[in-house]
């Protein structure tokens, strides 16, 4: 048995382009300090899905001039999953349970 603990774990989704869905990728923002078996984990627990492949990036916060001094933004990780099939996107509706119109007009 595995214990998932997931103590103040965020993640964002960023957008993607049409690239993106058509490939099956969803593109996440996270803390750095979280790995790939931790993402992975999560993803398995939170969304229950079972990711394919993950590729991690680390950015370092930008540096800015503020009025008093230098202000330093947060760093963060960008996350690629890629999943078998599409995440996040609803199904094709099926046209077996719509109604169909069974009125007929007439003309006189």
């Amino acid at each position: 048995m595995v214990k998932i603990f997931f103590p103040n774990m965020i993640m964002w989704i960023q957008r993607g382009g049409n690239e993106l869905a058509a490939s099956k990728r969803v593109i996440f923002n996270t803390q750095p300090k979280w790995g790939k078996m931790d993402i992975r984990n999560y993803l398995r627990a939170v969304y229950g899905v079972e990711p394919l492949k993950i590729n991690t990036m680390n950015y370092e916060g930008k540096t800015k001039r503020v009025r008093y001094g230098w202000k330093k933004e947060k760093d963060w990780k960008k996350v690629i999953v890629t999943f078998a099939e599409s995440f996040g996107q609803q199904a094709e509706p099926s046209t077996q349970n719509t109604p169909t119109d069974t009125t007929t007009k007439t003309t006189q």
